[in-house]
């Protein structure tokens, strides 16, 4: 019977405005179901954020936008539920990634549950 946990599964601080890798399963035995994605903006000004999700492992790009270029307002934070519709990702190859437009604004925090398939 699989295992499972829920957890915090990430929490990043992307320090530039780069595209970066915020979580993924730790294994390909694992399935991880995205159930909350918080974003705090830790800054007095304005920042965007960027969200992918790729469920499988494909090439990342615009088809996987989850959440594209929206606006946080300084010291606000946004809490992304999904627990009515979590998101699979299924085996190490899957990810989300995050990206905003200044670097150490924003902290994203990615909560649900792993499940190890024996």
């Amino acid at each position: 019977m699989p295992s499972s946990v829920y957890k915090i599964l990430a929490q990043r601080l992307p320090t530039t405005t780069a595209t970066t890798l915020a979580y993924q399963p730790p294994t390909s035995s694992y399935r991880a179901n995205v159930k909350l994605i918080i974003v705090t903006n830790l800054t007095g000004s304005s920042a965007n954020y960027s969200i992918w999700v790729n469920p499988v492992g494909s090439s990342m790009g615009d088809q996987n936008a989850l959440f594209k270029s929206c606006a946080l307002a300084a010291n606000n934070t946004e809490i992304l539920p999904l627990e009515n519709s979590p998101i699979p990702l299924i085996g190490s190859s899957a990810a989300i990634s995050v990206a905003t437009s200044t670097g150490s604004a924003l902290t994203f925090t990615i909560i649900g549950d792993e499940i190890e398939e024996l």
